[in-house]
């Protein structure tokens, strides 16, 4: 599943010159001391993009909608996607 919701939150930055453990450190002291409702994360995917996690320990995050989903595979995501018509309304 892909899932998306609006928060009104400026994302804290895992620095990109991290190697992965180090990342993960840094992820995992920042879940435990629910500094920021949001952390991105560069993608080992899609280096151009970003993976945002929420801090559910965070007390904020009681007031975030819950998220709008929608199936996902990576296969499906080497051609023209095949949902884009139908949930182009929510990407604007």
């Amino acid at each position: 599943m892909l899932g998306w919701t609006l928060v009104n939150a400026v994302p804290e930055r895992v620095p990109d010159s991290l190697d992965d453990q180090a990342k993960k450190v840094f992820v995992d002291e920042w879940a435990g001391s629910a500094r920021s409702l949001l952390i991105a994360v560069q993608s080992a995917v899609l280096p151009e993009a970003n993976v945002i996690l929420m801090n559910a320990r965070h007390h904020a995050a009681q007031a975030v909608a819950p998220l709008t989903t929608r199936p996902f595979r990576f296969s499906e995501c080497l051609h023209r996607p095949p949902m884009l018509d139908q949930y182009r309304s929510t990407l604007v």
